[in-house]
């Protein structure tokens, strides 16, 4: 077995945290969320645990090996902007990729006016509030004490 130190362990601990957290937040896949399993995986920093990369994702992550690898996958080839989309529609990646030229940072792009997906800001009527106080839904989660279900909502269809 390797050396691992604590610094290894704190450093999992903290990408694991943001995980959860993020799959709590957002009730299903999103870039993030890949990202914190990317970072786990690369850095093969599941083996603090004396875990294989297989056993990671079952115990700690709530997700099978083969889910994991999809989505990080799926972010390697389609990007941040196909999870953002997937979100909020039903959009598979073959689907993503005919549209992929359209999408950009402002929404998707149509007859050269982008149209926005997620709007960036408040609804009207929305209240103001101290930027000094939090409320109190923004306290990150207790993190789970079982491992995280299978989403139900997948990152992509089968």
């Amino acid at each position: 077995m390797e050396n691992i130190t604590t610094e290894d362990m704190f450093d999992l601990g903290a990408w694991l945290g943001r995980k959860q957290a993020f799959t709590l937040i957002a009730g299903r896949c999103s870039a993030a969320t890949v990202v914190c399993l990317r970072k786990i995986r690369e850095g093969k920093r599941y083996r603090a645990l004396g875990l294989t990369w297989e056993e990671f994702c079952r115990q700690r992550a709530g997700v099978s090996r083969a889910f994991a690898d999809k989505v990080i996958q799926q972010l390697e080839q389609l990007g941040p902007a196909y999870f953002e989309l997937s979100s909020v529609t039903r959009i598979t990646p073959d689907q993503f990729r005919q549209i992929a030229d359209a999408v950009t940072e402002e929404g998707l792009s149509y007859a050269g006016e982008p149209i926005e997906i997620i709007p960036k800001t408040p609804h009207a009527g929305a209240s103001h509030r101290d930027p000094d106080q939090r409320p109190a839904d923004e306290f990150a989660p207790e993190p789970p004490t079982e491992p995280l279900p299978e989403p139900s909502v997948p990152c992509a269809p089968p």
